[in-house]
């Protein structure tokens, strides 16, 4: 494949085994609509370790070659191309010092800006992930600036509902959860959805252990957050209160002294009280055990 410019022809690509074709690497730029965002957030050293996977995937090239080709589409100055899907290995491409790189060029529908951006949306999902921000800011974005209807996002992105809907709530967050969301400290939108389930001040209690320890907050440790507030909520209370005055409360049917003997006798019970004014509670008490 050959494409010219004002002056002479320039050899840009040629047929490989990969089934793409060969395209100079200085003639492929990023999409500067890329969901990915590369700035780093307070405390975490994602981006060493985003280098380091980049120098892993470089020697891997240097062994193996590119196996799967990048996705392109021609830009508009006819000459060059525009990443769709691949700037990883792209970018791993450059430091394994390849001179080009195998591609599959979209055209037509393919480089509809819809189908780009949810093209780039899956390949970041399925390959290495973006944060619930990124997902969440790109999803507003289908819906927003290539006006999809967000109920069709699931099948369009091949993912559930409630993945969606809970990356889209991800916007809506404040408090201690928006904080530990711009830190990095909640890496997914099923953490942050757990993590809004807690009181604001376990909030922030995990958030000041994660900013100590300079580490995520797991779903793990959230969960034993929220099972240690559940076990709170379900202690006695501790005022001096008597739970027979909130049975007390409650209305029963007349109940007779014989029938609520016969009951305790059954359930081989002591013989209730005397003072009928306490049968109703004996009873119900009775029954709840």
């Amino acid at each position: 494949m050959t494409r010219t410019t004002s002056a002479e022809p320039v050899e840009v690509a040629m047929p490989t085994m990969t089934g793409g074709i060969e395209i100079p690497l200085d003639q492929i730029a990023p999409d500067p609509n890329q969901p990915r965002s590369e700035d780093p957030a307070p405390g975490v050293s994602d981006v060493r370790a985003e280098e380091q996977s980049l120098e892993s995937l470089a020697e891997s090239i240097k062994l193996h070659g590119v196996i799967q080709p990048i996705r392109v589409r021609p830009a508009e100055d006819g000459e060059t191309f525009i990443i769709i899907a691949g700037e990883r290995r792209w970018r791993a491409s450059r430091i394994a010092g390849l001179a080009t790189i195998p591609c599959t060029i979209a055209e037509g529908p393919a480089c509809d800006p819809k189908e780009v951006a949810a093209a780039q949306l899956v390949e970041n999902i399925h390959r290495e992930g973006l944060t619930p921000v990124q997902i969440a800011t790109h999803l507003e974005r289908l819906i927003v600036q290539h006006k999809m209807v967000p109920r069709d996002l699931p099948a369009y992105l091949g993912r559930s509902g409630t993945w969606v809907s809970r990356h889209r709530a991800v916007l809506k967050a404040d408090g201690p959860a928006k904080q530990a969301l711009d830190e990095k400290y909640l890496n997914s939108a099923d953490a942050f959805y757990l993590f809004t389930k807690l009181a604001e001040r376990d909030q922030m209690r995990l958030l000041k252990q994660a900013r100590k320890d300079k580490l995520a907050i797991s779903r793990a440790t959230i969960e034993r957050a929220l099972a240690s507030a559940q076990g709170r909520a379900a202690e006695p209370p501790s005022d001096g209160a008597n739970p027979r005055k909130a049975v007390d409360m409650i209305c029963l049917p007349s109940i007779t002294r014989s029938q609520c003997e016969q009951l305790f006798s059954r359930l081989r019970l002591p013989v209730p009280p005397a003072d009928p004014d306490e049968i109703s509670t004996a009873f119900l008490l009775a029954l709840s055990e």
